[in-house]
């Protein structure tokens, strides 16, 4: 099977025509031999690197004994997710799916059946894109991220709830301004509205903080989580609170399976440790240095990002060039805009990958 054999596969935007055999780690190998150091990760979803021991070994123990149930039967991997994810969120109940665009969806489900009551279905959404693919496409009104006036402005009787992420995550990782989320919390107290904070992205550890809007010491009414969640593994989750609990039950999309709930228990086993996550904050530290070195050298723009979850904006709009060309330095990297190329390497990366990385990112940029 030869390199073509790639197109057989419907495309997909920016699809990398490599070929991968295996993957451990930080690092990718292809049918032809050649080591690919991974900054992507499958989009910040493999949190542990690709093929960790922690969950080969949770999923094997689990499959001598246990595969599936059914949707409607609780076992013993999602009750025991269910429980250390509600604890550690703050949050009462939990309704397990797929993916990022069907916790969202499940969110604003939630929100409209809450809001059914009054007449309210509108969704505020600081989000770039939209946080759902059916549900959500219809009574969203978007506004700016860190414009907290545009979002009192835009709340009305018909506001149901306002979804945001802590980390404005495809518009080049935008930081909340100082106050914003917890702005963002009294408004919608004041109002009357839900609080959805989306951290499909930003959370599981990705920052530095379990969940990013610990940093901004609030809670949620319904909080989203998925990618890093099942480690690599299809897995995300809605939480709420025990006031909307009740809305939870039907109609919601998805379900989980076992072992992609013995995953993310392997995932939070590890994760779950104050070292850990000091780690996370320190490398992110350590590699938004990095990547100031060669912004300044290189005459970029800005980096941004907190923890594990950087980018750093190219002025001139080659970022998907530049992607392309790190790639043939052997190097993974993400290019969401024209302008922004981003970076979401495996929570325990090592500095020494992330040197490498610079190096080879260098090389990618020399060559522009």
């Amino acid at each position: 099977m030869d390199q073509e054999s790639c197109y057989c596969v419907l495309p997909q935007s920016l699809r990398q025509t490599i070929r991968v055999a295996s993957a451990r780690g930080s690092w990718l190998t292809d049918h032809a031999g050649r080591d690919y150091l991974d900054f992507v990760q499958g989009n910040a979803v493999n949190t542990l690197g690709h093929a960790p021991d922690e969950i080969h070994a949770s999923l094997n123990n689990l499959a001598k004994r246990l595969l599936y149930c059914a949707p409607r039967i609780c076992d013993e991997p999602m009750l025991a997710l269910a429980q250390r994810l509600t604890e550690l969120a703050g949050l009462a109940r939990i309704s397990f799916c797929g993916s990022d665009h069907e916790a969202n969806e499940n969110a604003v489900i939630l929100a409209r059946r809450w809001g059914a009551a009054r007449g309210a279905s509108q969704i505020i959404s600081t989000r770039l894109d939209f946080p759902g693919r059916n549900a959500v496409g219809n009574g969203i009104v978007k506004t700016p991220y860190n414009d907290l006036a545009a979002v009192e402005n835009a709340i009305s009787r018909q506001t149901a709830a306002v979804l945001v992420e802590p980390i404005d995550s495809e518009s080049g990782l935008s930081l909340p301004s100082p106050f914003f989320l917890r702005g963002l919390r009294r408004l919608t107290q004041e109002y009357g509205v839900l609080l959805i904070v989306d951290e499909t992205r930003s959370g599981i550890g990705r920052t530095g903080q379990l969940f990013a809007f610990q940093d901004e010491g609030i809670t949620p009414d319904i909080l989203t989580l998925a990618r890093g969640l099942g480690g690599g593994l299809p897995l995300a989750a809605t939480l709420v609170q025990q006031e909307f609990s009740s809305m939870l039950e039907g109609g919601q999309l998805g379900s989980g399976h076992s072992l992609t709930m013995s995953a993310a228990l392997a995932v939070l086993d590890t994760i779950c440790v104050p070292s850990f996550l000091e780690d996370v904050a320190a490398t992110g530290q350590y590699l938004n240095k990095g990547l100031n070195r060669l912004a300044r050298y290189h005459l970029l723009g800005q980096v941004r990002g907190k923890g594990l979850l950087q980018a750093v904006k190219i002025p001139d709009g080659s970022a998907r060039l530049l992607a392309q060309a790190a790639l043939e330095e052997g190097l993974l990297v993400d290019a969401p805009r024209a302008d922004w190329l981003r970076l979401m390497p495996a929570l325990n990366v090592t500095l020494a990958e992330v040197d490498e990385m610079l190096v080879r990112l260098a090389c990618a940029l020399g060559k522009r």
